[in-house]
């Protein structure tokens, strides 16, 4: 929503996040992120040494949130998949990376993941403007909708709106 975040959403699913790169902006390029996360993980231990790991125990295991209370917090990323079924995330398929510091852009965090080790482990895929209602609508046809990513009347007014422009771009069905 605009606001600085600790909390950035991934999909597991490449349909799902192609849908969120080409349902919104059609006078721009989408882009599509994907990172290994256990790659992710071993560069975060590589910088961090054992502070990753007992950050990481302390967020997770004891649910201890003092590793965010900290005035110049380090850049530490952690990936974190919800145990609990939401069923938004579920639809989704839903995983989250969380920084330590909420000011820090993720793909800035894991930009050495692009050379690191074996790799590459982080990659951007751009989704031409141009090809964006043709992608909207073959996801259409698989189900993946707004409908479908959100669950409820936000969900459905997505969905109708992605109609009405698949609509006006290429006629009715």
């Amino acid at each position: 929503y605009g606001a600085p975040t600790r909390l950035l959403g991934w999909s597991l699913s490449p349909y799902v996040a192609l849908y969120f790169a080409v349902e919104q902006r059609w006078d721009e390029d989408g882009a599509l992120w994907w990172f290994r996360a256990s790659a992710a993980e071993n560069l975060m231990f590589h910088r961090f040494g054992i502070a990753y790991k007992d950050c990481e125990r302390a967020l997770f295991e004891s649910g201890d949130d003092q590793v965010f209370v900290e005035s110049e917090p380090p850049p530490m990323l952690f990936t974190y998949e919800l145990n609990m079924t939401i069923q938004r995330m579920g639809n989704q398929q839903s995983m989250f990376t969380i920084c330590r510091d909420p000011q820090a852009d993720h793909a800035d965090v894991l930009e050495e993941l692009a050379s690191y080790g074996d790799g590459p482990h982080l990659g951007k895929l751009i989704v031409p403007n141009a090809l964006k209602p043709e992608l909207l609508r073959e996801l259409q046809l698989m189900n993946v909708t707004g409908k479908a990513m959100f669950p409820g009347l936000d969900g459905l007014g997505r969905t109708l709106t992605e109609l009405t422009r698949l609509s006006v771009r290429f006629g009715l069905p």
